[in-house]
């Protein structure tokens, strides 16, 4: 592990990102793994992917008005893209003026430090992953092939498990959300491709609300100065919470075959989340955890959500 001030002044929030992250239901987000494949698997190595941005803003197209926060049960504001480049620069340019109280409130933060403890911890049962170490760098496109076959030629394993880090804040700044794009990647040794094979694919999302921000039309600014305030100390814990779920969930995710993720026969569970394009979807409830919810949306993404509530005045029959 790199040491924990390697990162801490250049890198404050990891990725800290205000917007929002498309989840389209046209895409398949979940390549899942087999016995077979895990059997195979001779050597690894972890890598924690952050981005080189301390903050960035994220506007999306969006004609129906849908709100980022149902994605998670929560109260939110879409933030459409305008047709006029001069307005969509604007609206970034605000956005990153508004927040930085925020982000100076997290100097010191080590995000590599958190995300490299929890993928340390929770990937350390998972045997098959033979001789697994962790990482986390800076990782520059990793969506381009060139990197990704440099990356696990440079990584001195056989496989390369890749875990992007994203984190944001709901536009209304009601949730702060973590988001994670995992990547088992094979050297394909012996065999005259390149570009490495990815043998399993995964997107997980979770959100941690504000406290006292939850299903309430909080004022911007009061919102800000709630995140930014005791040395951003609402924020630490929901990025530690949030980066210690994702990575409870991608351990989860590695052990479910098949598309649902489901974790065995029985009554199936739904709960409905509304996508970044505003489609009512039904998810299937694979785990429980706590006061959480882990909800497998038909495209395969993975969703911690606030466990649901009784309805008021409903009570235990014996």
């Amino acid at each position: 592990m790199p040491s924990p001030n390697r990162f801490a002044s250049k890198y404050v929030a990891g990725a800290l990102v205000l917007g929002i992250f498309s989840l389209s239901t046209g895409c398949v987000h979940r390549v899942a793994l087999n016995d077979t494949q895990r059997a195979q698997i001779r050597s690894v190595k972890t890598i924690g992917g952050l981005s080189h941005r301390t903050l960035d803003v994220k506007i999306v197209q969006s004609s129906t008005g849908a709100t980022v926060g149902a994605l998670f049960g929560v109260i939110g504001v879409l933030i459409g893209a305008a047709a006029d480049a001069a307005e969509n620069q604007a609206r970034l340019e605000k956005a990153q003026t508004a927040t930085r109280p925020i982000t100076a409130a997290l100097a010191g933060y080590d995000t590599s430090a958190a995300l490299g403890t929890a993928l340390t911890e929770q990937l350390a049962p998972l045997t098959w992953l033979k001789g697994n170490t962790v990482e986390v760098r800076q990782l520059a496109n990793p969506s381009d092939p060139k990197v990704l076959t440099r990356l696990v030629k440079e990584s001195g394993a056989e496989t390369v498990l890749l875990v992007e880090l994203e984190c944001s804040l709901t536009p209304a700044l009601e949730a702060l959300v973590v988001t994670a794009r995992a990547s088992l990647l094979s050297s394909r040794a012996g065999t005259s491709v390149e570009e490495p094979d990815r043998i399993y694919m995964s997107t997980l999302s979770t959100a941690t609300f504000l406290p006292g921000g939850r299903g309430k039309n909080m004022p911007y600014q009061e919102a800000i100065r709630l995140w930014a305030a005791n040395g951003g100390e609402n924020t630490r814990r929901a990025l530690d919470a949030g980066i210690a779920e994702i990575s409870q969930m991608l351990a989860f995710d590695l052990q479910q075959a098949g598309d649902s993720g489901s974790e065995g026969p029985g009554r199936v569970e739904r709960r409905n989340a509304i996508d970044a394009q505003g489609a009512l979807m039904a998810g299937q409830i694979v785990h429980k955890t706590g006061d959480r919810e882990w909800v497998r949306l038909p495209a395969g993404q993975l969703l911690s959500m606030p466990a649901r509530q009784p309805q008021a005045g409903a009570t235990a029959r014996r």
